[in-house]
């Protein structure tokens, strides 16, 4: 209710023009929806409100897309002579993008979940649309093969084409809509429809496969992406309406990739932890039967221990290799991190002590007037007419005789309540806002084409800690290189700012996290900086590898990694030890992402 107050709709009541229980062509429908007998009424005035929100939907569609293959130039396409465009997931939905409620067709691209917090759509322009469009300004030959399940369709249209792009998908939504056997949530990590044997499909018969994938969340991938054929691969997750021409941007480089993965990519399912039950292994408890711990009663029983180490917390806890790190994205160009300055803030000295818990305890909850709890006071008045089949705040007529201690029972608690430790401020405890070091450092963009980077800030709360927080990061948009350095594509970013961790600052570890790209360039280390860090040496690979330790906590020996090839998902992370930073000491470290 914030917001209804907010814009002061307590003091003037505007009617709706438009109603979301009719779809989009509909102008007249029941005063109350779902109501029997209920009066129709002008539910839906057909005020156009969209004005530029096409051209945004793209750029947000475009820009949020991820990379997350791409070998040997495979991307962007360069007006090849011809094309193939497989799957179900580019194409129209059949009957058009409204063509079932609460979006519960699992037919043609996806664009959105589904569930009661979807949308109708003014219209969407599936993938096929957009490079169809494109093939013909380009004088590209496009065939098109519109369902997952003829393979032998797949593989000829295939094998005659420059470039093979096939598309697949996943979604989930509200559970109660099932859909193929999900009821919300999916099942499994696989790709719907039959997406991974489409892709391995075409990947048996062409040498220059792209594909493209709309999903609600990770899928298994490690065959693609080990897959010699499979060149590109590109999630543009959920990117509604203007689905096609922002894919068009993305894959023919009109905009640079710039997207990071929100979430993990593992290499199998069982790397995630703990999987859902989804059949009970032991009898139902009758009801009222006592509850104990795990294992001492009839089951079903299912524990998460996991508490804050999800997704990369879990990895980097586990130590456990996944495919595509949480943050992980490439772009057509290359970045260049230098001229590195660390500055401890002024006023940190909490930092160097640590934090004390929040204690104490907050005020009641404010109440606004006098709270009536008679029977007689919260019972609906007389002579209103309720509209089926819409629930009221009213009680029960069977609560008419008074329930224990004569009155109604208040469903909240207001009284002063203690101040939870990391509590204490509005936010949080004040000590996760102080600013705690200035760093300060340059990015160019070392090749031809306009990108953008988005460096990331990221701390552990020790130097043997089991995992990492993203306190902050900003995407910066660089022009190519040109000769003179501080012209072009080289940009200072602006005080980016660590906060406190609520530990000692001698345990304390920061770090910038340059996103993973094609290649980098290795930034000096200052001498110094090996008292305060392991040495490090260089492998084979001609990249800086961390001290044997990192090497045995991974399970491989130093050799075996030294000849590992340099990949493509690199990470490069400057480091700097709290400990150190009076000293200004800080380095910029290059490492193979584990």
């Amino acid at each position: 209710m914030a917001a209804f107050y907010k814009v002061n709709k307590d003091g003037k009541r505007v009617e709706p023009n438009f109603s979301a229980w009719v779809r989009p062509n509909i102008t007249f429908g029941p005063l109350y929806h779902k109501s029997p007998g209920a009066p129709l009424i002008e539910v839906n005035k057909h005020v156009n409100v969209q004005a530029n929100h096409a051209e945004l939907i793209r750029e947000v569609a475009a820009k949020s897309t991820v990379l997350l293959k791409n070998e040997r130039g495979a991307l962007p396409l360069r007006r090849p002579a011809t094309m193939a465009v497989i799957g179900e997931d580019a194409q129209d939905a059949p009957g058009g993008p409204n063509a079932c409620d609460d979006n519960r067709c699992y037919r043609g691209t996806l664009t959105m979940g589904y569930g009661s917090a979807t949308a109708y759509y003014p219209w969407v322009v599936s993938p096929h649309a957009a490079l169809r469009a494109r093939a013909a300004a380009d004088g590209t030959a496009l065939v098109n093969v519109a369902t997952n399940w003829d393979l032998a369709a797949a593989r000829a249209a295939a094998a005659g084409a420059d470039v093979a792009l096939v598309f697949a998908s996943a979604t989930s939504g509200e559970n109660f809509i099932t859909i193929d056997g999900n009821a919300g949530d999916r099942n499994n990590l696989t790709l719907w429809n039959g997406g991974d044997a489409l892709v391995r499909a075409v990947a048996a018969v062409h040498p220059n496969v792209v594909v493209v994938l709309h999903t609600v969340g990770p899928v298994l991938l490690d065959y693609a992406a080990a897959h010699p054929n499979i060149s590109a691969i590109v999630w543009a997750g959920l990117p509604g309406q203007e689905s096609g021409p922002a894919l068009v941007d993305v894959l023919y480089g009109a905009v640079n990739p710039q997207g990071h993965s929100p979430f993990t990519w593992a290499r199998a399912e069982a790397d995630y932890g703990p999987r859902l039950l989804y059949t009970s292994n032991a009898p139902r408890p009758p009801p009222g039967a006592p509850v104990g711990p795990p294992g001492s009663g009839p089951g079903p029983w299912q524990e998460f221990p996991e508490g804050v180490f999800i997704d990369y917390r879990h990895f980097q806890r586990a130590r456990i290799e996944p495919l595509w790190e949480f943050g992980f994205g490439l772009s057509y160009t290359d970045f260049r991190y230098e001229n590195l300055s660390v500055v401890a803030a002024t006023g940190a000295g909490a930092a160097a002590k640590g934090y004390a818990a929040a204690t104490g305890t907050t005020g009641p909850a404010a109440t606004f007037g006098a709270v009536n709890r008679s029977v007689e006071a919260n019972t609906e008045p007389r002579g209103f007419v309720r509209v089926k089949p819409y629930v009221y705040p009213w009680v029960n007529s069977t609560f008419r005789a008074g329930p224990v201690g004569g009155g109604v029972t208040p469903g909240r608690n207001g009284s002063a309540q203690p101040v939870a430790p990391a509590g204490g401020a509005p936010g949080g405890h004040r000590g996760l806002y102080e600013e705690v070091y200035k760093v300060e450092f340059t990015v160019k963009n070392l090749g031809k084409v306009a990108g953008a980077d988005v460096p990331q800030l990221v701390s552990r709360p020790s130097l043997r800690g089991d995992w990492w927080a993203l306190p902050s990061f900003h995407r910066w948009p660089f022009l190519p290189f040109a000769p003179h350095p501080n012209v072009f594509g080289s940009k200072p970013v602006p005080k980016v700012l660590g906060r406190a961790s609520s530990v000692p600052a001698n345990s304390f570890f920061r770090s910038l996290v340059c996103p993973a790209r094609r290649r980098r360039e290795p930034v000096g280390c200052p001498p110094r900086f090996r008292r305060c860090v392991p040495r490090g040496r260089r492998g084979e690979a001609g990249i800086l590898l961390p001290d044997a330790s990192r090497h045995q906590q991974l399970g491989r020996s130093k050799p075996e990694l030294d000849r590992q090839p340099p990949r493509q998902d690199r990470l490069c992370r400057l480091q700097l030890n709290a400990h150190c930073a009076e000293r200004n000491v800080a380095c910029a470290q290059e490492l193979t992402n584990p």
